[in-house]
């Protein structure tokens, strides 16, 4: 009870503390970094990637974990998420790219997904 609680009390001041800086519902989480030169660290470009994904910009998670990858490019947990995005978004090229790294990295078992996409690719 307590946890649940807290949680809802912890939500809702980030809520309001969003509506209190003036955070336009149009937003686009994407818009954050507009220049290719801007100021991107790993867990910030984590952070961002995971809360775009929540908001169902596909685009903007993409960026942000491609991002995340140039910093931490044989983080497994990145390489997933951003495989599994670049999917969603159909940018085939880079999501084939990303399950060959993925597959390379951990045991045939492990991620079923990027091996279908390998085997529809090397079916072609």
């Amino acid at each position: 009870m307590r946890a649940r609680l807290r949680i809802a009390l912890l939500t809702s001041a980030g809520v309001f503390g969003l509506a209190a800086m003036g955070w336009p519902a149009s937003y686009a989480i994407g818009e954050v970094f507009k220049e290719d030169n801007a100021a991107h660290s790993l867990l910030g470009s984590y952070l961002a990637a995971n809360l775009a994904k929540s908001a169902n910009d596909a685009k903007s998670a993409s960026q942000f974990y491609r991002s995340a990858l140039k910093i931490d490019p044989n983080n497994q947990l990145l390489l997933e998420q951003g495989f599994h995005i670049e999917a969603f978004e159909a940018n085939w090229q880079r999501a084939i790219s990303l399950a060959k790294e993925l597959v390379a990295t951990k045991d045939t078992k492990t991620y079923r997904m990027a091996h279908l996409v390998l085997g529809l690719d090397n079916f072609q």
